[in-house]
């Protein structure tokens, strides 16, 4: 993991193939190991490979996404659901929040 933080310091992204060959493990292997990194929140996978967090990319993962303030959307949900004001239809604008 740090060797892959490492060159993640120097470049935007870096390709899951690159990182097989690199570490000589399959592209399956680099896949599972960036997608518990994307779960720490120490990266976001993106197609084809993985880019720095703190770099301040714009495209962070979806998986990454979902995870983040879970409290507080399933308390943005509650509320929504217990509305008065509510037509009986919940439409959420856009992606995870």
């Amino acid at each position: 993991m740090r060797r892959v933080l490492e060159l993640l310091e120097t470049r935007d992204s870096v390709p899951v193939a690159e990182l097989a060959e690199s570490f000589s493990v399959s592209e399956v292997t680099v896949r599972s190991d960036l997608t518990a990194m994307a779960r720490q929140g120490l990266v976001a996978r993106v197609r084809g490979g993985v880019q720095a967090l703190s770099r301040g990319h714009l495209e962070v993962g979806f998986d990454l996404r979902l995870r983040l303030d879970v409290a507080r959307k399933c308390a943005i949900a509650r509320a929504a659901a217990t509305s008065p004001i509510s037509s009986g239809t919940i439409t959420p604008m856009g992606s995870t929040w």
